[in-house]
């Protein structure tokens, strides 16, 4: 090891807050402005004072260099702003992975997200039906419930306030779309599938009321989810997930 990765190495030995057994031990913690702070141990009371906290070692995933986050997805301005300073400060957070409501994702991709010039045309979404429905779905396009007058999925089976009929759900988080796709296939008895959905009209895009936010994107910065007010024509949709046999997602 040359001596500038040596001097890395006792830097980050001393930087990155980690219990006796040498795991890491921190969170970092911020708000929608960029301002962050990086803290020995977990803050169970954080949401007094921050609006998201990323938890390291949550998980064995990478040798528990991971962060899982709460209260922000990768779109949020406010995170990446405060992922790229820490990132500054620690540069031993570049070997991280990062959990949003989805798969991990390395902290180098988080950090590529572009929040500057974004565009409702640009972004992948994905929605959790079943393939009891594909069929029109593909032949006439997402329709909202006040054009199908089919009841509400998700969340149908732990009584949850149901949404907007006259709009459509998307999300970029898989594990929601996940969660969403399994209530469709409860409810319609048949296989989940996922649908990955891109250029949508962005001027029939709204926030998702779960996230309690007016702004669709800050919604999407909260979530990860927003409400499309219409029909999503069929050219813009395509199955992406279904499960197999022994109930694992397999691509379409």
């Amino acid at each position: 090891m040359d001596l500038v990765r040596l001097a890395q190495a006792l830097r980050v030995a001393e930087s990155i807050p980690t219990k006796p057994n040498g795991r890491p031990w921190f969170s970092i913690q911020g708000n929608d402005d960029g301002r962050w702070e990086l803290r020995a141990g977990y803050d169970l009371g954080w949401r007094s004072r921050w609006t998201w906290s990323a938890d390291a070692a949550m998980s064995s995933k990478n040798e528990w260099r991971n962060l899982s986050v709460d209260g922000a997805t990768e779109h949020n301005p406010g995170l990446q702003k405060a992922f790229k300073a820490a990132v500054k400060e620690y540069p031993e957070l570049l070997g991280y992975w990062v959990q949003f409501d989805g798969p991990y994702i390395p902290m180098p991709k988080v950090l590529r997200e572009t929040v500057e010039h974004r565009r409702w045309e640009t972004i992948e979404f994905y929605h959790g039906t079943s393939v009891a429905v594909i069929e029109p779905i593909l032949s006439q396009g997402l329709r909202p419930r006040s054009e199908t007058n089919v009841g509400p999925a998700y969340g149908a089976g732990v009584g949850a306030t149901e949404g907007r009929r006259e709009a459509v759900y998307l999300t970029t988080q898989l594990d929601m779309a996940k969660h969403a796709a399994r209530q469709a296939g409860r409810v319609t008895k048949d296989a989940p599938v996922i649908l990955l959905v891109k250029g949508i009209d962005g001027s029939r895009v709204a926030a998702d009321e779960d996230s309690r936010e007016t702004d669709p994107w800050k919604s999407l910065d909260r979530m990860g989810s927003i409400a499309y007010l219409g029909t999503i024509p069929p050219s813009k949709i395509e199955p992406y997930l279904t499960t197999d046999g022994q109930n694992n997602w397999v691509t379409v």
